[in-house]
Formats: C-alpha cells, structure tokens, sequence
C-alpha cells in the first residue's frame, strides 16, 4: 500500500509459465513511494500460504524505494514483519 493509501499489486506466475522474471517486490516497487507498506504472499498447491520472505535484493530495492515496513507470510495464518 502506498503511503497515500493506494494499493498496488504485483505478481510474479514462474510456476506457472516456466519462464523467469523478476521477483514482483522489485517490479511493484517502481509503483511505490515513500512511506509504504508492503505486503507479501505466496500461494502454494491447495491455496495454502507459504514462506515469502523478501530476498536481500529485493529488500535493498524496498529500502532505495523508501518503503517502511513489510509484511510477510510464513505458513498459513502466520506472517512476519520487516521494518525498513
């Protein structure tokens, strides 16, 4: 969520295509400004939630973007934070 409280979304479907693109935290954060949240799901087989914690260059991106905070999933139902 950017800090005038737009939300902007980003993907990234490698499963799905078998191509490699890069991660959607680094391609969301040309969206962003300064001040935002961000948060971070991934989505396994049978719509469980699995580990999506941001990789160092994503969060290198996310820290130059001026993001605040990130959350993301660890398994279903629990969730971790990075503050920035």
């Amino acid at each position: 969520m950017r800090s005038d409280g737009k939300i902007v979304t980003g993907y990234n479907q490698t499963y799905l295509d078998r191509h490699w693109q890069s991660h959607a935290e680094s391609r969301v954060c040309r969206k962003l400004d300064v001040g935002s949240v961000v948060a971070v799901v991934r989505i396994g087989e049978g719509n469980g939630w699995r580990m999506a914690k941001p990789c160092a260059s994503c969060v290198r991106c996310m820290k130059r973007t001026g993001v605040e905070r990130v959350l993301y999933s660890i398994r279903e139902n629990e969730y971790g934070t990075m503050v920035l």
